[in-house]
């Protein structure tokens, strides 16, 4: 009844880890071990049979206390039931479930950059003239305007790549404009490159164009897909037109009296 030799009749012998119990052949699990089938092992830790015999745990899973749980490698993070790189997951950026939404958008060492914004529509309030390379005779800022105004606060561009950066806003926009100065004789009118952070966003071109009025409305702009921006930069372009003469400068005959993004 109890010999492993010779278990249930002469001669009959046990496989090796099992023991002769009421005449058969047994499997005997030790040290907290559990029987799962034909062998012994710790649910505690097994992920074949976490828990319980047969509960496996999904791939890349381990066995922690008799529960299944993810165990993330190589810098990444447990983000719900997948890990994730927050420094490159657009739907984890930065933190388990901030996603950087659609429009372009991707994650970035942990932040969302480009994709659509939605501009509100005013004004944006980029008025303080932060940068001033300009060097014609007339120099002022038109950053903090919207309307043309013959009252100082033009800027004369007397050479091809200077330029004026309007900041002191964040904000959403799609469009910037301009106005330029005209008078009875002497219309000073030009290209000019324009940046978003530091990001073309495209050029205005005034040649044959009356750019009085507000900025916003007198079809003096370049118009872009919705960017945040912090600063606007608005650099003196070749405008092959060959002339000279606004303000006394040679080329690019033009200024600049007001400035908006919007």
């Amino acid at each position: 009844a109890n010999d492993p030799a010779n278990c249930g009749s002469c001669g009959n012998a046990c496989a090796g880890g099992l023991v002769c119990a009421s005449g058969a052949c047994a499997l005997q699990c030790l040290g907290g071990a559990t029987k799962c089938g034909s062998k012994c092992v710790d649910v505690a830790n097994d992920p074949a049979n976490c828990g319980s015999c047969g509960n496996a745990c999904p791939g890349g899973q381990v066995c922690a206390s008799g529960a299944c749980a993810l165990v993330c490698y190589g810098g990444t993070t447990k983000c719900g039931s997948k890990c994730v790189d927050l420094n490159y997951d657009p739907t984890n950026c930065g933190s388990c479930g901030k996603a950087c939404g659609g429009g372009g958008a991707y994650c970035s060492s942990g932040s969302c950059v480009g994709g659509a914004c939605v501009p509100s529509g005013g004004r944006a309030g980029f008025n303080t003239l932060a940068v001033d390379t300009a060097s014609g005779c007339w120099n002022g800022n038109p950053c903090s305007r919207d309307n043309y105004a013959w009252d100082g606060n033009g800027q004369n561009f007397a050479a091809f790549g200077q330029q004026i950066t309007c900041s002191g806003s964040t904000a959403c926009v799609a469009n910037v404009g301009i106005s330029t100065y005209e008078g009875s004789t002497t219309v000073c009118q030009g290209a000019w490159n324009v940046y978003c952070d530091g990001q073309n966003v495209g050029t205005i071109n005034t040649l044959g164009k009356t750019c009085t009025g507000l900025a916003t409305t007198n079809g003096c702009k370049v118009s872009f897909s919705p960017r945040q921006c912090s600063q606007i930069k608005i650099e003196a372009a070749s405008d092959g037109d060959g002339t000279a003469g606004c303000c006394g400068s040679p080329q690019p005959d033009s200024m600049i009296m007001s400035v908006s993004a919007w």
